[in-house]
């Protein structure tokens, strides 16, 4: 077994997903081998460790990491931790990047590639997924690879028209990569792993959960030099996307839309706010020729749009393993309110600490960090969540209520 992906692994179930203690860690222990060292001779102590971090880090179990790195080497899935080689240097920007990170397939190059994030509705008409396909196929047959997370809807077009141009496209998951989610796309699944990759920051076994797709939208924003928002909901994961993009100084594209339709308010509001308008893939490179002008051909972006192009999907892949029962898409209906949602098993402890202190009147986020006595950067994480599912309100000035 290899003796460093084993102490990334185990540092990585010592840290927890999501968290900036990453970064102080290495800025302390120099690398992920180090400090797994330390944890397992329970020795980690350091000014940024609380008592509560060090008892959940000493309470972590080698065979847990030993477990993970036998079934990512039965399964052909990669493991690539911080200071690697292999890992993605964009994500080095994030606040909290992921210690580790799985892969399955072939990454791109992120310094010589333009890499484009394309987002928008899991719900949305026939016309906006038509669009996304033909977005998809256009950049790649230009020569950018598109990124997205492989949802119903604009993902999957999108990345479906990359397949369609014969190029490479890169999906990042909110599960385990041995996992096919949503179970309607598994084929589309693993031609992406045969035919570009597969990305998450979650080991095999790991099941799709509602809040981990949050956590999965920071890495779409990080990957992609650009992120393009085909249709989008006011509230929605795709805006969050959008939002967590600019943090990182990512420029923004937004594709007009019919400002009746519920699937493309939020275009509406980005457009306002200043996102750059497109009408075609050429609209976006155009941005960035002089930088890849080795490696990107806009006329070859210049292809007709075709009603229903999106149906598109390749046969069913072959798979020793069918999809289990309990992988399949979560019911699409959500409790009608906050405290419904607190009793469903779907709804992070976090999440639940947060909305138990909330009410109807807008509360500020330090007093909601002082009153659920969690860490800021995991209330952050929480409010995150329970802004996607739609279970509380946002004010200006960093407010929030049922």
């Amino acid at each position: 077994m290899d003796k460093h992906k084993l102490a990334a692994v185990y540092a990585q179930l010592a840290l927890g997903y999501q968290t900036p203690l990453t970064l102080k860690v290495l800025q302390s222990y120099k690398s992920l081998d180090a400090f797994s060292r330390a944890v397992f001779q329970k020795k980690a102590e350091q000014p940024f460790l609380t008592a509560k971090h060090l008892q959940q880090m000493y309470e972590t179990k080698l065979e847990d990491a030993q477990k993970i790195v036998e079934d990512c080497e039965r399964l052909g899935i990669g493991i690539a931790a911080i200071g690697d080689a292999q890992y993605p240097q964009p994500l080095l920007q994030l606040y909290a990047p992921p210690a580790v990170v799985y892969t399955k397939g072939a990454l791109p190059d992120f310094d010589k590639t333009l890499c484009v994030t394309v987002v928008g509705s899991r719900k949305a008409p026939q016309q906006g997924k038509d669009n996304a396909f033909w977005l998809g196929k256009a950049l790649t047959l230009a020569g950018a690879c598109v990124i997205s997370g492989l949802a119903q809807g604009i993902d999957a077009s999108a990345q479906a028209g990359a397949l369609a141009a014969g190029g490479k496209t890169v999906a990042v998951l909110g599960n385990g990569l041995d996992i096919a989610y949503p179970v309607e796309n598994a084929a589309l699944q693993e031609l992406v792993a045969q035919n570009g990759a597969l990305i998450s920051e979650y080991p095999p076994g790991v099941k799709p959960l509602p809040y981990h797709f949050p956590q999965r939208n920071r890495l779409m924003a990080a990957l992609g030099r650009a992120v393009a928002v085909v249709q989008a909901r006011e509230k929605s994961g795709a805006m969050i996307t959008v939002n967590l993009a600019l943090e990182l100084g990512r420029d923004v594209f937004c594709m007009p839309g019919d400002v009746n339709q519920d699937s493309c308010k939020g275009n509406l509001t980005l457009l306002r706010e200043g996102a750059t308008v497109f009408g075609s893939a050429a609209d976006i490179l155009n941005e960035y020729l002089s930088e890849f002008s080795d490696t990107i051909e806009i006329a070859r972006a210049d292809i007709p749009f075709q009603e229903g192009a999106s149906a598109w999907r390749p046969q069913q892949a072959q798979t020793d393993e069918k999809p289990l029962e309990q992988n399949r898409p979560l019911p699409a209906q959500k409790p009608q309110t906050a405290q419904a949602h607190v009793a469903g098993a779907a709804c992070s402890p976090n999440a639940r600490a947060v909305l138990k202190v909330l009410g109807e009147q807008p509360m500020h986020f330090d007093e909601i960090v002082n009153n659920t006595s969690l860490p800021a950067f995991q209330v952050l994480r929480a409010l995150t969540e329970l802004q996607i599912g739609g279970y509380i309100k946002t004010y200006a000035g960093r407010r929030f209520s049922l």
